[in-house]
């Protein structure tokens, strides 16, 4: 039972992104009587990185790729918020919410030279952005820290994203804007 509950409240979350903060409540509060949740939740986590890990380039030939695309899109979206209301409610390890951020670094840095996937950094840089507004609202000591670590880890990898780069076929404007922000908001 727990494992399909905990499987519905990351779907529902990564789904119904505008009720991330309520579920990451949800979580924070019954993982204090039922520790086991936590447990599920980072069995769950490492399943779910994988919509950061194994994407598609965005070139879809027919009309049901694209819809899929585009479920996969809100998806991760979703996701990325519902992680970081989660690390806000301190239910989520640093460690993993770190590692989850490196991936999707590491997702654009693969892609930057590739000029069919302006889309997709579009994307990641769009959940970027939203991790990094929902954890600088935060006053916990706790998302202090991690903002400490976040700053340390990242800013040097997010640096080279946010000028123009000839080799960079794959990064728009809007996408080194966005990087920018996200520079700005770790700094």
């Amino acid at each position: 039972m727990i494992k399909a509950f905990m499987k519905l409240v990351f779907e529902k979350a990564a789904s119904e992104e505008i009720f991330c903060p309520l579920y990451a409540k949800l979580i924070s509060e019954l993982s204090q009587a039922y520790p086991i949740l936590l447990t599920e939740m980072a069995n769950l986590y490492t399943q779910y990185m994988q919509i950061f890990e194994h994407v598609a380039d965005g070139q879809s030939e027919d009309y049901d790729g694209l819809c899929q695309r585009n479920i996969e899109k809100k998806y991760r979206r979703g996701y990325s918020q519902f992680l970081a209301e989660l690390i806000k409610n301190n239910v989520m390890d640093t460690d993993m919410f770190m590692q989850m951020i490196i991936t999707i670094i590491e997702q654009v840095e693969k892609q930057t030279v590739n000029k069919d996937s302006v889309k997709l950094i579009e994307e990641y840089a769009d959940c970027l952005m939203k991790i990094t507004k929902a954890i600088s609202t935060s006053d916990h000591q706790s998302v202090r820290d991690l903002r400490a670590v976040l700053k340390r880890d990242t800013i040097t990898r997010i640096t080279p994203l946010t000028v123009r780069n000839p080799e960079f076929v794959g990064l728009s404007s809007k996408t080194r804007f966005t990087f920018l922000d996200i520079h700005d908001a770790i700094q």
